[in-house]
């Protein structure tokens, strides 16, 4: 017997009988923080024997392969859809082919050691990195992951759509999420967080997303990559040494681990040229 699935980013939900609503709401059953998705945007339909996908009047419409469709529409194995901004593909996998779930609950997931993605355990492997160890996370851990990944992807979207007030606020939300107790946050995210927040801090010259940005790596003692100080170092003088405690903070905690690639060893001086005033 076969089931369906959507491969969204690195991650693959189990689709059941019935109809599946995706959306910005958060009574849909996938929620995507995106702008240009609307409230109730796209409805796949999962029979005994067929599966559509229809457009729920949505402003921004919804592709199959491609093709901007209306009505609804079959799909099957393989089929490409775009919803907003968002890339999803549909798979139809036999049941036989899925590796036991270990009796956990639908939708659980495991931590990749190596770079910290989260995935599920019907995944031989991290799709990100291609790890195969992992430690298992609480439900609401992955929940957080989970949302901070989309945060992350939308808002590279809504940079590059130039987008500042919905990249705003959702940096606001990505604040929240990390500041809550219980989040392992890979190096990969926290690079595109503080890359982002930087970028915002010297465009709108306000300087509480470096300062928040900054914070997120001092807590941890890593030395952030060097296109972080580069950006810093665009900032007027004035600006600059308002941060000077939050660089100094960062040069401070950063312990031999966090400095032992060359990358991080020129990084780290850059900081601290920063912080004495540089």
């Amino acid at each position: 017997m076969a089931r369906t699935r959507l491969r969204f980013l690195l991650h693959e939900i189990d689709l059941p009988k019935g109809t599946f609503v995706i959306g910005r709401g958060a009574g849909c059953h996938l929620t995507i923080d995106d702008p240009l998705i609307s409230r109730s945007h796209a409805k796949i339909t999962v029979g005994d024997d067929h599966i559509t996908v229809e457009d729920l009047g949505s402003r921004n419409g919804v592709r199959v392969n491609g093709r901007l469709i209306s009505g609804a529409v079959p799909i099957g194995d393989g089929t490409r859809l775009r919803v907003g901004t968002q890339e999803m593909i549909l798979r139809r996998v036999e049941d036989a082919l899925v590796a036991p779930r270990r009796n956990r609950s639908t939708g659980f997931m495991v931590h990749c050691t190596s770079c910290g993605v989260p995935f599920s355990t019907d995944d031989p492997a991290c799709p990100n990195c291609g790890h195969t160890d992992s430690v298992e996370e609480t439900t609401t851990t992955t929940e957080q992951a989970w949302s901070l990944e989309l945060l992350v992807e939308t808002m590279r979207r809504a940079e590059a759509l130039n987008r500042k007030q919905d990249l705003e606020r959702l940096l606001a939300q990505a604040r929240e999420i990390v500041e809550r107790p219980g989040l392992n946050m890979d190096r990969r995210r926290l690079d595109q967080l503080a890359e982002t927040a930087v970028r915002m801090a010297a465009e709108s010259g306000s300087l509480e997303w470096a300062r928040w940005a900054l914070g997120l790596f001092a807590k941890r003692g890593i030395v952030p990559r060097s296109e972080v100080g580069q950006r810093l170092s665009s900032l007027p003088p004035a600006s600059r040494l308002d941060l000077t405690n939050a660089l100094a903070e960062v040069v401070r905690s950063a312990g031999p681990d966090s400095v032992a690639e060359p990358a991080d060893r020129e990084a780290l001086e850059l900081f601290r040229a920063l912080a004495a005033g540089g």
